[in-house]
């Protein structure tokens, strides 16, 4: 299964590249983390990146996500969110979010169990 990840809110492209980085340091799941080009609305520029897409495997994959997410938002200190889509469903979750307690169940309820 992947995951698509698409932050907003303070400095969209900034912020997705830190994500990228986070996540490739270690910080998430084993899978690759690759950047996709988002349609830009009428008038504004192309070829900007500030979806990403993460193949989920086996092994906890999606639960460590989930935790590498939260924790991720947790360093936020812009009003930054993170919208995680899946065939699953989707949620939206804000840094500085007065239940931050709820992101991870929330996460893990998108994400999955790693059994597809």
């Amino acid at each position: 299964m992947d995951a698509r990840i698409r932050v907003a809110g303070g400095d969209g492209l900034r912020e997705t590249a830190e994500l990228r980085d986070w996540l490739r340091r270690g910080s998430g799941p084993a899978g690759p983390v690759r950047p996709l080009p988002v349609r830009p609305a009428d008038g504004e520029p192309g070829g900007t990146t500030e979806v990403l897409e993460i193949a989920l495997g086996d092994g906890g994959a999606g639960a460590a996500l989930a935790g590498a997410l939260s924790q991720w938002l947790r360093t936020r200190h812009t009003d930054v969110s993170l919208e995680v889509t899946t065939r699953r469903g989707r949620v939206t979750l804000t840094a500085g979010q007065s239940e931050q307690a709820r992101a991870v169940p929330l996460l893990a309820e998108v994400l999955g169990g790693d059994d597809e």
